[in-house]
Parts: C-alpha cells; structure tokens; sequence
C-alpha cells in the first residue's frame, strides 16, 4: 500500500478479505496467497499517471481518493481480465516470453519497491509529486541529512527482532510477533518524556 501511495490499511484490508475469498473459491491448498508487489507497480505507475494527466492540481488528500478509487477500480478490471485469461486457456502464453524480459521486470521491481521502503526506514516523508525511481533516488539522496534517528533505530530493532524470533523457530509466526511487540514497545516509547525530548 505505500508503494501504490495509500495508506497502510488500505493494504491490510485488501490482504484480509483477499485471502479469505481465495481461501474459500481456491481449488488448491498449495496455492500461496497475498498481494503481488510487481503487479502493484503496474497498476500504481498507472494510476500516476491518470491523476497527474487529468487532476494535477489536486491536493494530498484529494490525491489519496483519487489513488483509491482509481485502484479498486483497476484492480476490478483486472480480476475480469484474469478470469477471462483462465477461460480461455492463456496461461500457456507465459512460454513465449523471454527469460531476461522477466528477470529485468523482477529486479526492476525489486530496486523500486526497495526505493519505495526506505522512505519510511529513515523517516523521511517522500512527495506525491515523485513519480519514477529516478526521482525518488535523487530526492532521497539530497535529503539523506534529515533522517530521524529514533525512527531508524525501530526499523533496525524491528529487523533483529524478527531475525532472532526466526532463529528461535517462530516461522510462519515471527512477523506477527514482531509487529506485535514493536507495535507495542513504540506506543509505550511515545508515552515517556524521553520521546518529547528526543522529537
């Protein structure tokens, strides 16, 4: 949800309700569900350029609206298209696409999805108005020196926390602990002088 430039619960109630109509419609237990990053990619860069084509004077509330709607709406059309790709047997398409055409989109979609999070790791607010990876590399980089400390020292905790709970054999299970206990550590944090002092 943050790479589509929509807010995190946005993500977690498509995650929710997703996996359970999947769980209930799907025909295979071995199936892994949950959101695709290199799908959302697509459809965000496409969203992008609907709202700075047709509103590029709206606000950053108003931009937030237009995102959402623009993408329940696409990714209705694409559920369409994807039932129709499975009646007509389409799949089989995939073979004729070359494997370096797929491994450049992955690792594109990796170093944009990457560029996407580090934003929020080193608590630096990113502008609606930056639209390729290009800009947000070159924006980061000039704003480097305004990293909020306190923010990335939770990031890193929140890193070696989820690596020890993998470690002590939480699997599936660590990053719901994790999110739990740091959730929790950083709402108490808040409730201290020391956060007032620190900012």
């Amino acid at each position: 949800s943050l790479v589509a430039g929509l807010s995190p619960s946005a993500g977690l109630v498509a995650t929710i309700l997703g996996t359970v109509v999947a769980a209930l419609l799907g025909s295979s237990k071995h199936l892994v569900l949950g959101p695709s990053s290199s799908m959302l990619l697509l459809i965000q860069a496409a969203s992008v350029d609907v709202i700075g084509r047709f509103y590029p004077f709206a606000g950053s509330s108003s931009r937030q609206e237009l995102a959402l709607g623009l993408m329940a709406g696409m990714t209705l059309l694409l559920g369409l298209l994807q039932l129709m790709a499975s009646l007509f047997k389409l799949g089989r398409l995939i073979q004729f696409v070359s494997y370096s055409v797929v491994i450049g989109y992955l690792v594109g979609s990796l170093m944009a999805i990457a560029m996407g999070q580090l934003f929020p790791l080193f608590g630096i607010g990113c502008p609606d108005i930056l639209e390729t990876l290009y800009q947000k590399i070159r924006y980061f980089s000039l704003h480097v020196m305004e990293v909020n400390w306190p923010t990335v020292a939770w990031g890193g905790l929140s890193f070696l926390f989820l690596y020890g709970l993998k470690k002590k054999g939480f699997g599936v299970f660590a990053p719901l602990a994790m999110m739990i206990c740091i959730t929790a550590s950083v709402f108490f944090y808040n409730q201290t002088p020391l956060a007032e002092q620190i900012g």
